[in-house]
């Protein structure tokens, strides 16, 4: 009896044992894997971590030219790399009880400039304020350059220059009023500099205090609220053409007077790739020269409408040609012994338009000569137009699209590459036999301005 108590007792311990042996065994590898799936957890936090470095250091190799010239954000294709994550992830990749752990990491750009639905967005913002801002300080100066054109031929009287700064005066006042009345309180201290400006004397205000508006401006332009208007942001893209690229009156194609882009960068200074670039994004012709002459054609066509126009609408100048072409019939009646008669109103007709089509010649020549033609001949000539005006009236039927596209594949050209507006990084992990998964970070343009 004692002996079968004895062997019971030790077949029990040796049961006991075993069972222990084979429950801590089994505890331990399910420690040690579960060990392992929290590291690899951690790991991939850590590479994670790595990421969002990776995309922030990608998204601050910026072009800086892109931005100084033509207030753009874009990167470059060779921005994406990967030394940043790579030198992070060296080390994470020892960690202590961690299988062999391999990162492999691919950095791509994407959201590329190229694509209006990117670069709109961008133009509409730093047009946004710029452009009124700039268009006032352009008619101010267009009022002061009509000054100096009619006063040596103003004798007596009341000048017609002191009818433009009579008007300018009221309208100015009506501003300010403005201002007081209808301009909220909180809104009211980012437009102090141009209501400043508005209410200086004519001798105070020069070149250099417009440019510190516009300097301003761009520092507020994110701190106003200004819902997104269809039609105006379509002009603002016009302006944006307008004022960045050449075109075939000169340079930069306009008087000598305004000599700085919206953003304060000197337009001498920039030197662009080819001329006709404004031609171009009108006409889409890639020849360049060709984008010229079509847009000349246009010019021309619509000057000889208007000088039509203007002589018909002046009885005393059409007088002349009417009296002309009775004439030109009585002397093809009277050559012809009376068998032709062509009715006075067909050469009435021919001579004005024939008139009309050289004096259109002589205002084309004028205009890319950057000097200026009435808005309407035959009418009030105190106000005069550039031929960047006519480009205005150009750039309206020309979709919105095609005009950022062509402007971007323009500022590629001349930068000499291609940007894009966002970044993506991936990391595929492989831990031992396990594969880890992947890992992404994206970062773009609208995210940045959002975290602002």
């Amino acid at each position: 009896m004692k002996n079968s108590i004895k062997t019971f007792i030790q077949d029990s311990r040796a049961a006991v044992t075993l069972l222990a042996t084979i429950t801590t065994s089994g505890i331990l590898i399910f420690a040690l894997i579960m060990h392992q799936i929290a590291g690899l957890r951690i790991f991939q936090a850590e590479v994670g971590e790595a990421l969002s470095v990776q995309t922030g250091v990608t998204m601050a190799k910026f072009d800086r030219t892109l931005e100084e010239r033509y207030g753009l954000w874009g990167i470059r294709a060779e921005a994406a790399n990967t030394a940043i994550f790579d030198r992070i992830t060296k080390d994470i990749a020892r960690m202590p009880l961690l299988p062999p752990t391999k990162v492999t990491a691919t950095t791509d750009c994407t959201d590329p400039l190229s694509e209006a639905e990117f670069a709109k967005p961008q133009i509409h913002a730093y047009m946004r304020l710029r452009a009124p801002v700039g268009l006032v300080k352009e008619i101010y100066e267009r009022v002061q350059s009509a000054k100096h054109a009619i006063t040596p031929n103003l004798k007596q009287g009341k000048s017609k220059l002191g009818v433009a700064k009579d008007a300018w005066q009221r309208h100015r006042k009506s501003i300010l009023d403005f201002k007081d009345k209808a301009i909220p309180s909180k809104v009211r201290p980012f437009l102090e500099p141009v209501f400043k400006f508005l209410a200086m004397e004519e001798n105070e205000a020069g070149g250099e205090s417009w440019q510190k508006v516009l300097a301003q401006m761009s520092n507020v332009e994110n701190a106003l609220s200004i819902n997104s208007i269809p039609v105006y942001d379509a002009l603002l893209v016009n302006e944006y053409a307008i004022d960045s690229f050449s075109n075939a009156a000169g340079k930069f194609g306009e008087s000598t007077t305004f000599g700085k882009t919206w953003g304060g960068f000197s337009k001498a200074a920039l030197k662009t790739v080819t001329p006709y670039e404004v031609e171009y994004i009108i006409t889409g012709i890639e020849d360049k020269e060709k984008a010229a002459k079509r847009v000349k054609l246009y010019l021309r066509l619509l000057r000889w409408v208007q000088h039509i126009i203007g002589i018909y609408s002046k009885p005393m100048k059409r007088a002349v040609y009417r009296t002309a072409a009775i004439a030109t019939t009585a002397l093809v009646f009277a050559f012809s012994g009376g068998t032709v008669y062509i009715p006075s109103a067909v050469f009435e007709a021919i001579f004005i338009a024939v008139r009309a089509f050289t004096k259109s010649g002589k205002d084309v020549k004028t205009l890319l000569a950057g000097k200026t033609v009435p808005l309407q001949p035959g009418y009030n000539e105190v106000i005069q137009v550039y031929y960047k005006d006519f480009l205005r009236l150009f750039l309206l039927p020309v979709s919105e699209d095609n005009k950022v596209k062509r402007a971007v594949e323009l500022i590629e050209a001349n930068l000499s590459g291609h940007f894009f507006t966002g970044v993506v990084v991936n990391a595929d992990i492989t831990c031992g036999r396990w594969q880890g998964g992947r890992v992404g970070r994206k970062e773009n343009y609208e995210l940045l301005r959002a975290k602002k």
